[in-house]
């Protein structure tokens, strides 16, 4: 667990230093984090990492990097995980994280595309904003 939290730290930091330069290599990073999170299991310092890497891929590359089915497969899946507020310790421990995540996530996609998925989220912000 310690090598792919070490991973994917260097990983996260290789797309903030490079951005968009690392667009050829887009779909090749995006590949790897379904299986990464299917390895991860409940493991909060790899889901952090994992928040992180994809923070990171949609800062620096926008829209193409949401709009990919790769990083979906990600994405919405962990946004959940992390703004479940029922889960005990949850909100200690990953919330700020997948908010952080939501937001980029948000300022970076096109209505057109992306507005469905994002609007079936709603009532979780409702559930974290009533808490």
């Amino acid at each position: 667990e310690e090598c792919l939290r070490v991973i994917l730290m260097c990983v996260s930091a290789l797309v903030e230093a490079n951005g968009v330069y690392l667009e050829p290599v887009l779909q090749a990073i995006a590949e790897q984090l379904p299986p990464l999170w299917e390895r991860a299991g409940d493991s909060v310092p790899i889901h952090s990492c994992l928040l992180s890497v994809l923070t990171h891929l949609i800062m620096k590359m926008g829209y193409s990097t949401v709009e990919n089915s790769h990083v979906q497969a990600v994405l919405f899946p962990l946004l959940d995980y992390c703004t479940d507020i029922n889960v005990v310790n949850r909100a200690e421990t990953l919330l700020e994280d997948g908010l952080r995540l939501w937001l980029v996530t948000l300022l970076s996609s096109r209505v057109a595309t992306m507005g469905s998925k994002l609007t079936s989220m709603l009532p979780r912000l409702e559930m974290i904003l009533r808490s």
